[in-house]
C-alpha cells in the first residue's frame, strides 16, 4: 500500500524563500505569492490576502 499524499508534498515545488511560517497553524508550510500580498498554507488551508484571512467558514469578508 502506497503512503497517502498530503498537501505538504507540494512544498517541494516552491523555493525556500517562497515558504514561511503560517500565522494560523505555526507550520512552515505557508506559500507566499510573489506578485500579490497573498499567502496560502498547505498544512491548514489558511488563505490570506492583504493580511486578511478569507477562508474561514467559506465566507469572503467584504469591506465597504
Amino acid at each position: 500500500m502506497a503512503p497517502e499524499e498530503t498537501n505538504l508534498d507540494l512544498l517541494e515545488a516552491f523555493s525556500a524563500d517562497e515558504i514561511g511560517e503560517c500565522s494560523s497553524c505555526g507550520q512552515r508550510a505557508c506559500v507566499k505569492l510573489r506578485d500579490a500580498p497573498s499567502t496560502f498554507c498547505l498544512s491548514c488551508g489558511a488563505v490570506r490576502v492583504g493580511g486578511m484571512r478569507l477562508d474561514v467558514g467559506r465566507n469572503v469578508p467584504v469591506e465597504i
